[in-house]
């Protein structure tokens, strides 16, 4: 419940940003958030699959339960890293204020606490390597088909007469 909460406060803090920004960009409110359209309207999509990802039940695909993990650790490494070198000149600077950052922090918070604590379905089976690399050759070369097995297992050696 409280995921569901925070992650639909998320979504709201972001939508009157995003509004406040258009309204009046001269806010001191703006010294510590951007007021970068594309950049909030971004976090404002971000604020959506977070919402989408917290009110799900739980993961039924792998590949989305790795691809959501993926971006918690992702998003709480952006976070961190613009929050704690805000006063260094780096390339993030001019885009991540300190209230953006904290707000890519959060919603990295929430995927990964959906992550850890949702059931999720089991990884699929990896292929053997043989049958990858036999895949691989079939769709490389189609027209060849199977290789000819040798009886021999050396090079021909030429009889003299």
């Amino acid at each position: 419940m409280v995921r569901k909460l925070t992650a639909f406060a998320m979504l709201i803090v972001t939508v009157n940003i995003y509004m406040r920004s258009q309204l009046a960009p001269n806010d001191p409110l703006f010294l510590f958030i951007s007021t970068n359209s594309v950049l909030n309207i971004l976090l404002i999509l971000l604020a959506c699959l977070v919402v989408a990802v917290s009110f799900t039940s739980r993961f039924k695909n792998w590949y989305f339960y790795a691809a959501c993990s993926g971006l918690a650790v992702f998003l709480c490494l952006i976070g961190v890293i613009s929050l704690f070198s805000s006063n260094i000149d780096y390339w993030l600077s001019g885009l991540l204020l300190p209230l953006d950052s904290m707000l890519v922090l959060e919603a990295g918070i929430i995927l990964a606490v959906c992550s850890l604590s949702y059931k999720h379905a089991n990884r699929p089976a990896m292929p053997k390597l043989a049958e990858l690399s036999g895949r691989i050759r079939r769709a490389a070369f189609p027209v060849l088909g199977p290789t000819p097995k040798s009886s021999q297992s050396g090079p021909r050696r030429i009889q003299p007469a």
